[in-house]
């Protein structure tokens, strides 16, 4: 089973540990993510990238109060990946554990 790994990068603790395996586990993820301030994605100037522009944007609006975006998992899958390592307070990674 997939598996998304948050661990607090200040204390180099596990957080928690989602199951990611089917579209709702990667949407609760997502959510997650930004209502747990694991993020602090920052805007950056002439965005080429869809996927960095759409994560821009839902931080931003969220930042601001708006409910928060969820886009479709697959869509949620590749605004993930696209999460800079500098911009997170937390360590997040896609596993794979063969156990569960």
């Amino acid at each position: 089973m997939k598996i998304l790994n948050i661990d607090a990068i200040s204390t180099r603790q596990s957080a928690l540990a989602l199951p990611y395996e089917t579209d709702e586990h990667v949407q609760s993820a997502w959510e997650y993510i930004f209502r747990r301030n694991c993020v602090d994605v920052r805007p950056e100037p002439n965005v080429n990238n869809q996927d960095r522009a759409m994560l821009e944007y839902c931080a931003e609006a969220f930042r601001k109060g708006d409910e928060l975006h969820i886009p479709g998992a697959d869509q949620t899958r590749r605004l993930i990946g696209s999460i800079r390592q500098s911009e997170m307070s937390h360590d997040i990674r896609e596993l794979f554990d063969p156990a569960i």
